[in-house]
């Protein structure tokens, strides 16, 4: 006589299938940027928020000058930060994302693309572009 029966069976199977939605839909409420994962959606998907952020001030032509330059840096930021995530989506396809984790973000003393300071993204983009075009070769 075997100790698991067909209710029991039933019984495990919809307790992971509740588990399973329910980190289905913990996964699902999380913000895109702070995922450590690549995005595989394409790149149509990015420059959505940015095109929208940049549209934004010329939608509003009666904003004082203080706030139109405190924009500028910030869309240059989203900039650089979409560029890198879009070199990083490239290496992470092509090889996977060990060299990204291993190397790359432990040189910044950080996890994620998104805790990378805004002053060193040029670098990390630099960094990551000649290892795109080593692993190229």
């Amino acid at each position: 006589m075997t100790w698991m029966n067909k209710d029991l069976t039933l019984d495990l199977l919809a307790i992971g299938i509740d588990t399973l939605q329910r980190t289905y839909d913990r996964i699902k409420q999380e913000p895109d940027s702070v995922s450590p994962w690549p995005q595989v959606e394409g790149p149509q998907a990015a420059p959505g928020p940015v095109e929208q952020q940049s549209a934004e001030p010329a939608a509003q032509p009666e904003t004082s000058e203080t706030s139109e330059t405190s924009t500028e840096p910030e869309a240059q930021d989203n900039a650089l930060l979409h560029e890198a995530q879009t070199v990083l989506r490239q290496i992470s396809l092509a090889e996977g994302p060990g060299w990204i984790t291993g190397e790359l973000f432990p040189h910044f003393g950080v996890k994620t693309l998104t805790d990378v300071p805004k002053d060193k993204l040029q670098e990390l983009i630099s960094m990551a572009t000649k290892h795109k075009e080593a692993m190229d070769e």
